[in-house]
């Protein structure tokens, strides 16, 4: 089935610079959401998720509240 990330607000300690890269390994889709008061930058419009099956993106914390998502996106 579907997977949905949600990426934190400042709520949760996650230090600014944290990196983490996500896969899509299976048929269902893997779409990103924000949280509370934090902000999803990307190059493509929201809602944004992974765009093929082993696709991979790359997520950072750049600013409090506020995550940017580069790689293999769906360009909505």
């Amino acid at each position: 089935g579907d997977v949905v990330v949600s990426l934190p607000d400042d709520a949760t300690d996650i230090p600014i610079g944290t990196t983490v890269v996500i896969g899509r390994n299976g048929d269902g889709n893997v779409v990103f959401a924000s949280e509370g008061g934090s902000i999803i930058q990307t190059p493509y419009s929201l809602p944004i998720q992974i765009a093929l099956k082993f696709g991979k993106v790359t997520v950072m914390k750049t600013a409090p509240n506020t995550w940017e998502i580069e790689g293999n996106l769906l360009k909505n």
